[in-house]
């Protein structure tokens, strides 16, 4: 039975960039478990991609230290490079190779997270966005009126399609719901609202409201 596309804009939003997502983290995959078996501490994966007739260059620094007791950690972002002369997705990938293999299915799929959010930034670059999409009460304080607190910077309109394109690419590939996805990542960043359980609702809140709004075809608890 073929599943009839209420929405076709939203499918087509969900499907973008599907292939180069997929190419470039099987690719990288690939070389990643070659490097497991080499016994080396370090590795660089670079590729090229197309995007809108503009290609651009993706670099994976892995390396292996065995003194961190978690399995990986992923820095990433999508920045001008003096010696590329262009803008250039890096990813800055850390393990702990005797976590290996059983850390697998999570590491794969934080790599699709990564790649694709990183993708998202690659995207906007030809059309930068400002703004947020956050609301909060007014503070009386100036200075923390001012800051830019994490709750504002993941809910700008550059950071949340982003987290939310990466999301997606995470719950597909684990195969469960987006609703899952949102509160796992947000729990492993608890600390970074300061103990600010307002600021943690709205974030919450608000992800999983766009996210139906971009996705309602996805996996929704």
């Amino acid at each position: 039975m073929i599943r009839q596309i209420f929405d076709f804009d939203m499918f087509i939003n969900e499907g973008r960039y599907s292939s180069l997502l997929l190419n470039l983290s099987r690719e990288y995959i690939n070389e990643f478990k070659e490097f497991l078996d080499s016994g080396d501490e370090s590795f660089k994966f670079k590729r090229y991609f197309e995007m809108s007739e503009i290609t651009t260059p993706i670099i994976i620094n892995t390396l292996n230290k065995s003194k961190i007791d978690f399995a990986f950690d992923t820095e990433a972002n999508v920045d001008w490079d003096e010696d590329e002369s262009w803008d250039v997705l890096t990813i800055d990938v850390t393990i702990n190779g005797e976590f290996f293999p059983m850390a697998f299915n999570d590491f794969i799929a934080e790599m699709r997270d990564v790649i694709r959010h990183e993708l998202e930034h690659v995207a906007q670059k030809s059309n930068k966005h400002k703004g947020f999409l956050y609301k909060k009460k007014k503070s009386s304080d100036k200075k923390k009126k001012d800051r830019i607190t994490y709750a504002m910077y993941i809910l700008s309109s550059t950071e949340l399609p982003a987290h939310l394109q990466g999301f997606l690419a995470n719950a597909k590939f684990k195969k469960i719901s987006m609703t899952k996805v949102i509160e796992d990542f947000l729990e492993g960043r608890r600390n970074w609202f300061f103990g600010d359980e307002e600021d943690y609702d709205i974030v919450k809140d608000k992800l999983i409201e766009s996210g139906k709004k971009m996705f309602p075809n996805a996996k929704w608890d």
